[in-house]
């Protein structure tokens, strides 16, 4: 089950997404709720994924998280599955802070 904020970082990641998107497929993380054992994620992304025009990546046993390339449309249908906590974009832009005092050589 999800919580109301993992619905709304799902919708805003799924937005940006479909901005990325431009018409062509993206790749984005998808993570799994807890309540997932380890040796069922590759099976379980299988399963989610199957009927689906998406292509599985690489599937992550400890982040119980698997990469998927599809268009918009697909990962919105993904996201909607009970067992995915989370969706992510592969590419994030930059977190780290700029430096300030930056001095030039």
């Amino acid at each position: 089950m999800s919580s109301p904020s993992s619905a709304k970082t799902k919708a805003a990641a799924l937005r940006r997404l479909q901005a990325e998107a431009k018409g062509q497929p993206v790749t984005a993380q998808v993570f799994l709720s807890d309540a997932v054992e380890e040796c069922d994620i590759a099976a379980l992304a299988h399963d989610i994924i199957g009927p689906m025009d998406a292509k599985l990546g690489k599937v992550h046993t400890m982040a119980k998280s698997f990469s998927v390339t599809a268009k918009p449309e697909v990962l919105e249908r993904i996201a909607e599955s009970p067992e995915v906590r989370s969706v992510m974009p592969n590419e994030i832009a930059d977190i780290l802070p700029k430096p300030v005092r930056k001095r030039q050589l």
